[in-house]
């Protein structure tokens, strides 16, 4: 049986107006750089069922001495991971149901992919505390790029 990766090679993507690749960033992350997370979360109401619209959050990129109150062994924003603190974008969080979503910048206009939600913030969910961590697919290029056409 096929792996998911291996599949993405063989099967050419279904592009459409709403659905298109998008490029992996490889430019430097600032501390403070504005990201934009995207994912389906988990309703507060019920705290089960996953909201009916895709959701969009402006997050901001922490600075390593922060970021390394919740993760010792981060070093920065162009390393394997990219943390974004909740304080530096209050209201503004990934949460439960996230996990796997895509994290994006904007420069000169156009959206390019820069992480992976790989550690929601599920105690805080938008509140103005804690943080949400990103695994930066920039360093995972040569990776990806063997499943790819």
């Amino acid at each position: 049986m096929p792996t998911i990766l291996q599949s993405l090679k063989s099967t050419p993507l279904q592009t459409s107006e709403l659905v298109a690749p998008v490029e992996i960033y490889t430019g430097t992350i600032p501390d403070n750089a504005e990201l934009i997370a995207v994912g389906w979360s988990i309703q507060a109401k019920d705290n089960k069922s996953s909201a009916n619209d895709l959701k969009a959050a402006k997050l901001r990129v922490g600075g390593r001495i922060e970021c390394s109150t919740y993760d010792a062994l981060y070093t920065g924003a162009n390393s394997p991971r990219i943390c974004t603190l909740s304080k530096s974008a209050p209201d503004n969080a990934t949460c439960k149901g996230d996990l796997g979503s895509g994290a994006l910048t904007v420069v000169d206009g156009k959206l390019y992919l820069v992480g992976v939600d790989s550690h929601p913030n599920d105690s805080a969910c938008g509140g103005s505390a804690g943080y949400t961590q990103f695994t930066n697919v920039n360093n995972y290029q040569s990776f990806i790029s063997q499943y790819l056409n």
